[in-house]
């Protein structure tokens, strides 16, 4: 599925849905430095979105 979504953002790079979902992925398999930085870019490109709001919180805490 981490590949899946790599693949996509090949062609989407700027799809923040994509980058939340790799982070996702890329957290429930505890590599939560890579998650990070897919968070962050999500949030880049789509700083409003709540559902990228909702999914950082709950991997990264509310102080965030």
């Amino acid at each position: 599925a981490i590949d899946v979504c790599r693949q996509g953002l090949r062609f989407q790079p700027d799809n923040a849905i994509l980058h939340c979902n790799l982070g996702l992925l890329l957290a429930t398999t505890g590599r939560m430095e890579e998650a990070r930085r897919a968070f962050e870019e999500a949030l880049r490109l789509d700083p409003q979105s709540p559902r990228i709001r909702s999914v950082i919180r709950r991997f990264q805490g509310p102080s965030r």
